[in-house]
This record gives structure tokens, sequence and C-alpha cells, in this order.
């Protein structure tokens, strides 16, 4: 196929899924993963090589993102071998889980909030309420990633690269981690001041501020990760779990941004402005992409499979306590 007719096909395939705002559920969800830049360059490859088939329409060859883990319906992803039949590709440890329960991850990721939080239409009231919560929860984060610190082993020989150490590797990561936290925290001080919001905000009026019950949910989870008996693995699932979800999360509700300008929604700006913009920000996709490297690694090193109840089990709470951690509007 040549470059030109490609081309042509992938402009009038962008054409259609990001300017037609009502489409069927299957292509929302195309539109979602053609949001990423790998999701263009698979659909250009499989273009080109021929795989790109239907039905269905838009099948997207995901197996080399960690970002990309779910076909057009929401299936795990197929390829189309030259005699035409479709199997199954491989998947690691943490895309087995993502796909362990995709309605759960959906209601996890895609809540109405986001919507109404893309379309600028989330008031200075109820992000005030819901960026309180958050704050406690980003507070308690610092807490589960020293307990997860303290659960890395590093090597006795002596290590040049940290690249080359799985163990120093997962170790950087974390005090990379600490730093991010600190700074999203200082982070929320400096937007809420700007945007007009309140870090202390109570759920109803003349009500006594206090962590909802979402929140002490997530903060269970985290701090149950300081348990002797929890492993390094246990942990980095649970990490990869929740940094996954309100990446993907946030990530939805831009999408859902249709204006480049932000001074008349509902709280001033601050998500479109601010917020978003911080929350799917290319260091946090990295950051992302690193926990399921690292998290992949550790699971093959130690003979895991994301079949194990205990791996599914943690995966599904989380997937639990985010959804809840979203207000109903």
């Amino acid at each position: 196929m040549s470059s030109c007719l490609l081309g042509s096909i992938l402009a009038t395939l962008t054409l259609f899924l990001f300017y037609f705002p009502t489409l069927h559920p299957p292509f929302q969800r195309c539109r979602d993963l053609l949001g990423h830049t790998p999701g263009l360059a698979h659909c250009a490859r499989s273009i080109r090589h021929g795989t790109l088939t239907t039905p269905p329409l838009l099948h997207v060859l995901v197996s080399q993102s960690p970002d990309l883990t779910l076909d057009c319906e929401g299936k795990p992803p197929e390829r189309v071998s030259a005699s035409g039949q479709h199997f199954k590709i491989a998947m690691s440890f943490t895309q087995s889980l993502l796909e362990s329960n995709v309605p759960a991850y959906h209601a996890a990721t895609r809540n109405p909030f986001l919507v109404a939080a893309g379309q600028g239409r989330v008031s200075r009231r109820s992000l005030s309420q819901w960026v309180s919560q958050d704050r406690i929860y980003a507070q308690a984060y610092i807490g589960f990633t020293g307990s997860l610190l303290s659960k890395v082993k590093l090597p006795h020989n002596f290590v040049h690269d940290h690249k080359e150490s799985l163990e120093w590797s997962i170790l950087d990561m974390l005090f990379g981690a600490l730093g991010y936290i600190h700074r999203e925290l200082r982070f929320f001080a400096e937007t809420a001041a700007r945007f007009g919001l309140h870090l202390e905000y109570p759920m109803s009026p003349g009500e006594r501020f206090e962590a909802t019950k979402a929140t002490r949910d997530y903060i269970d989870l985290l701090e149950a990760m300081a348990d002797p008996g929890i492993t390094l693995l246990d942990g980095m699932v649970l990490l990869w779990a929740t940094e996954r979800c309100y990446l993907d999360a946030w990530k939805y509700s831009r999408s859902h941004c249709r204006k480049t300008y932000y001074f008349d929604d509902a709280d001033g700006g601050a998500l479109n402005e601010a917020f978003i913009p911080n929350w799917t920000s290319p260091e946090l996709e990295k950051f992302v992409a690193d926990i399921a490297r690292f998290t992949d690694e550790l699971a093959r090193r130690e003979g895991a499979s994301a079949n194990d109840p205990r791996h599914i089990q943690m995966w599904h709470r989380v997937l639990e306590v985010e959804s809840a951690f979203w207000p109903k509007i």
C-alpha cells in the first residue's frame, strides 16, 4: 500500500473518530485507544502489513505497547497469521491482570464524573470536595512508598549501572515516586490558591471534614503493605494498579475536552488547565510504564502467575475502591 494512500486512510479515520462525539461504544473505545501515538503507529503497521481486518472494523494491534492492551471490543488482542487465522497474543503479567475484568476496569476509569470534568461541568465546590480527599490519599502514598522501599533487597555485589539491576531500578523508581508525590502535594496547594479551591472541604455543609469511606478504604489498602507477610511483588501490583487506573481515568477525562480555553468552565479552568494536564503528562505515562515493566520482570523472575487469586483479588479490589472514589454527580 502506498504511503500516500496509507496517510489518507489514517487521516480519514482520525477525523471520523475525533470529530463525531456520538459514537457506538466500540468506536468510542477505538477513539480512546487511538488517542495514543502508539495506537496510530500500530494501526499504520497493521494496514501496511495487511493485518487490519474486519470485523471488528478497527482492530488495533497492541502487543508492543504497555498502554494498549485491549482491542476495540475490549477483548484481548489477536494477530492474524498469513493463512488468515486469528491467534491470541501472549500477555505480560500486568496486561493479563488488566484484562481479567474489563467491565470493572471500565467502571473504575470511565466514571461520569470524569466526563463532566473534561467537559468543564464540575463546580468549584465539587472539585474542592474531591481534591480534598485525593490530598489525603496522596499523603498516605508516602508511607506506602516507604513500605515498598523496605521490601527491596539490594544485591551485595557492586552494581555500576543501576539499570542492569532490577532491585536498584525499583529502588530508584520508588525514590522518584516520593519526589513526585511531594511535588504533587505542593502542586495541590498552588493550584487551589490559583483557582479558589479548598483542600479541607467537607462532603456536606456543617459537617466536620474527614476522610470518606472510599478514601479510608484506599488508605487501608496502602497501609496493609507494611505487613511483613506482604511481598515486594504484592506491593508492586498495588502500585501499578493504582497508578494505571489514575492515569487511564484522567486520559479518558481529557478525551472529552473539546475546547482550547477554559475560563468559562464551572471550576474556572482548574481541571482542564492545570490538574488534567498534570495527571496525563508524559512523565506520568513513563512512570506507569516503568512500574509495569518492573512488575512484569519481578513476576517473571519469581515465576508468578497473573491467574494467582492473590494478585487477581488485589487488582479487583483496587478497581472496586477506585470506582467508589469518584463522586456521584
